[in-house]
């Protein structure tokens, strides 16, 4: 909401930039002024006009878009000779937080969020581990995009402009496309997590009856990251529940979420992670860690781990 003598100027302005009019209004209000024309200081009342001239800035460039993919291809590698896994094992690969996004600096040039390094070592392992023993699962920890412009936190504009969000989009995007090239036949699982529920958070607290909203014959709402990732062409499955209720079974005794838990005491969080009875793989924390614990149930021994990656955002305080 913005005050303003010159109404006309500030509408075409607005248009112009492809904002949103909501509401144009003038109004006269008395209102008590001091007047000296006497010799002394006195209060009069005089009729004040206010313009007044409510507004959306959103910019013609300004709507998120679906992802535009790159050609993927994929240079398969060689398998060696070596022990492969028995048949009734099956492989399973953890990402962990990659906080996918960018900062647009004042060249126009971004710089990203994540770690493009470890992103990569992590695509060649699991290039290499498909090629030596065939991925069954891809497990996306959760907090795959980073969402600042979505967040409650006050945030440097640099870091929320459109451009910086619409390259998230697409970046990940691409990442779930590479995963699939590599492995045709894998699940791949993208979990619910804190920062990429602040997308759906923001519809919610602003404008809620855009929440859910799909295309005709689409049950994908639209301004969510499975239809603006492509998670339906990339065949990428969620859980249902949303964040932090979110989970995914790999099988009965292990189970991958993103988490809601954290300790600054080393192992702590997986410790925490073990009173769940079964094996834990979790994100959020962004700190490797792996505990075991062994149980006796009606005589038997009962192995469970708890364990994290860490993350593939960058966490080094260069940005």
């Amino acid at each position: 909401e913005v005050a303003t003598l010159n109404v006309d100027e500030l509408v075409e302005e607005v248009e112009r930039s492809g904002g949103q009019i909501l509401k144009v209004s003038v109004s006269k209000k008395p209102r008590l002024e001091w007047d000296k024309s006497s010799g002394e200081n006195v209060q009069v009342s005089r009729d004040v006009v206010e313009s007044r001239v409510e507004f959306i800035p959103v910019r013609k460039d300004s709507i998120l878009q679906r992802a535009e993919l790159p050609n993927i291809s994929i240079i398969p590698s060689e398998p060696l000779q070596g022990p492969s896994k028995p048949r009734k094992m099956k492989l399973a690969v953890s990402i962990p937080d990659m906080q996918i996004g960018a900062y647009d600096g004042p060249e126009g040039a971004l710089e990203p969020t994540q770690d493009e390094r470890a992103i990569n070592v992590a695509l060649q392992i699991i290039t290499y581990m498909h090629a030596q023993h065939g991925v069954d699962l891809i497990v996306n920890q959760g907090d795959n995009l980073d969402f600042p412009a979505f967040s409650s936190h006050r945030t440097p504009p640099a870091y929320i402009t459109n451009k910086a969000t619409q390259y998230a989009i697409d970046r990940y995007s691409t990442i779930l496309a590479t995963q699939r090239a590599i492995a045709p036949k894998a699940t791949i699982v993208d979990l619910p997590s804190n920062h990429v529920i602040r997308l759906v958070n923001t519809l919610i607290d602003k404008i809620p009856a855009l929440v859910g909203i799909t295309r005709a014959d689409s049950k994908t709402p639209i301004l969510s990251v499975a239809h603006l990732c492509r998670f339906e062409d990339h065949k990428v499955i969620q859980p249902p529940g949303g964040y932090p209720d979110g989970k995914y079974w790999a099988s009965d005794n292990l189970l991958f979420v993103h988490g809601d838990k954290t300790s600054s005491v080393p192992g702590a969080t997986a410790r925490k992670y073990l009173r769940e009875g079964v094996s834990v793989v979790y994100g959020h924390h962004h700190h490797e860690e792996l505990l075991r614990n062994v149980v006796e149930v009606n005589g038997r021994s009962r192995v469970s781990f708890a364990g994290s990656a860490g993350c593939l955002c960058q966490i080094n305080g260069s940005l």
